[in-house]
């Protein structure tokens, strides 16, 4: 039917159908610079009157898209009689989108005329915008299906991939890329193509954040601080961003090595810069992060506060990215404070706002969190399933992994009464009561702890329960001199069980004293 349909139109019907079937939006002013025509708009008013495969996609019926069946049928078409015109279809509609403000469709159409050179002007021009607002996923692929000789003379261009690469924590390819970036900072006998100029004369600056950031990906937080410090000491004081971008490193630093005050107070200066800079969503990944630090510390107001001034950012931008973060985030307060009704409410506010207004963590983080309130209504099964479609779905960012999801499924594993699974975790990560301390994999450890008093409940070792109390004894130490009360509170009340095991009441009254 659909066949026969096409075939009756006139030609001059026919032939708009076919070069317009590139398009999967129609409007008069689209169709006529891509079919070279002057009457779109009527064109497309006479098709909707006819009925014919036409789908209004607004009130006014300014814009169309064909139906579904009817574009590919339309395109099959164009491919079969004219396939060496497609390429310049594209691109006749990648200037109309461009000259009408929507990179993006110019983009999409550039890349599907196999226009290499004008996508990767675009997406250079465009990339500033898309970080700003965090669509680091979209750029990402733009970039991804260059063609990698087309950055080598392209400095900036190599910087975004570079940028886009490293935000999901991948490091492919990262080292050639900046060395590529760094030859063309300092020599001057290269002419590099380059269309954000503005990028171009702060790549110095850039070069040394994204080495910070390559350094604290790699584990080395002394480099990682260097960087940073060196990239502060380049940097104008009006340049807000890459200030805010650079203390945010040395904040992630600090936090990976466990000196959370230090952290809380470089988080405190990032957010300040880029909210300068405008950067807001940038601004909500630091806020996330310096209340995940307050509520590490024990400080629940603190971090209750550092959500409510983020969701008053979120409630003056509506569709702001993070926004579903910071409802997630706030969840997590209240669950410590056994609010769990509030908890429900954000989150469920955190899933209708959806993955549009997530950072590249909120589908891991939703699921994380609403596995902690499961658990918290006694759901415990509902919890693990939570926990288990969690898993793949981490990506790995400069956010130090102080809680990994497999230890958070071990402790879940250990309310369940599944003690052989949670023993598997513990010989999988090679985990051992003699292992040298650090912040990093305190919550490992502590979960390591909690293993072994499980294990001694079930089949009675003293010198395995000896062993896990002298750790939580390392790690009462530790958490003490690091000011993590969080950690401290939940040490002690692991250590007045361990002493309870062991039939030393005192000691055990005295732990849960102090907790």
């Amino acid at each position: 039917l659909v066949e026969e349909v096409l075939d009756r139109q006139p030609d001059t019907i026919r032939s708009f159908l076919l070069h317009t079937s590139v398009l999967d939006r129609l409007t008069g002013g689209l169709c006529d610079a891509v079919t070279l025509g002057t009457n779109g708009r009527a064109t497309l008013e006479q098709l909707d009157r006819s009925n014919l495969f036409l789908v209004a996609l607004d009130d006014r019926r300014h814009w169309y898209r064909y139906h579904h069946l009817f574009a590919d049928v339309l395109h099959a078409r164009l491919i079969d009689e004219d396939p060496d015109l497609i390429d310049e279809l594209h691109r006749r509609a990648s200037n109309w989108y461009s000259a009408n403000g929507e990179p993006a469709k110019a983009i999409d159409h550039a890349m599907a005329g196999h226009n290499a050179d004008e996508a990767a002007r675009l997406i250079e021009l465009a990339a500033p915008a898309m970080r700003q607002s965090r669509q680091e996923a979209a750029l990402g692929r733009w970039l991804e299906a260059l063609p990698d000789g087309l950055f080598t003379n392209r400095p900036v261009l190599a910087m975004g991939l570079i940028g886009a690469r490293m935000a999901t924590g991948n490091t492919t390819g990262v080292e050639p890329l900046l060395q590529l970036v760094e030859e063309s900072v300092h020599r001057t006998d290269l002419s590099p193509i380059v269309f954000d100029t503005d990028m171009f004369e702060h790549l110095p600056a850039q070069l040394l954040i994204q080495r910070a950031g390559l350094a604290l990906l790699a584990g080395d937080l002394n480099s990682a601080s260097a960087h940073a410090v060196d990239a502060l000491e380049l940097v104008e004081p009006d340049d807000h961003l890459r200030r805010g971008s650079a203390t945010a490193l040395l904040a992630l630093a600090h936090w990976a090595a466990g000196d959370l005050d230090t952290a809380i107070h470089r988080y405190t200066e990032a957010i300040n810069e880029l909210t300068t800079a405008g950067h807001l969503a940038d601004m909500l990944g630091c806020s996330l992060a310096l209340a995940d630090i307050q509520i590490a510390q024990g400080k629940l107001t603190d971090a209750q506060r550092t959500f409510d001034s983020g969701l008053r950012w979120t409630a003056e931008h509506p569709g702001l990215r993070g926004a579903a973060d910071i409802h997630a985030g706030l969840s997590e307060v209240l669950i410590e404070r056994n609010d769990l009704d509030a908890a429900a409410h954000h989150l469920e506010t955190s899933n209708e706002l959806g993955e549009s207004a997530g950072l590249p963590q909120h589908a891991y983080r939703w699921r994380v969190t609403m596995a902690r309130l499961q658990r918290a209504w006694g759901n415990v099964n509902g919890a693990l399933e939570l926990i288990d479609e969690a898993a793949p779905l981490y990506n790995t960012d400069f956010s130090p992994p102080v809680r990994p999801v497999g230890a958070i499924r071990a402790r879940v594993q250990l309310a369940l009464g599944e003690l052989d699974a949670a023993l598997r975790w513990v010989a999988e990560r090679g985990l051992t009561t003699d292992d040298e301390l650090s912040y990093i994999r305190e919550y490992e450890h502590i979960t390591l702890a909690r293993v072994l008093i499980a294990r001694h409940a079930a089949v009675p070792d003293s010198h395995e329960l000896d062993d896990a109390t002298r750790l939580l004894e390392r790690l009462l130490v530790a958490a003490e001199h690091g000011g993590r009360t969080g950690s401290v509170i939940e040490v002690q009340i692991l250590l007045a069980s361990a002493y309870d095991a062991r039939g030393d009441t005192a000691a055990a009254i005295a732990a849960l004293d102090d907790a």
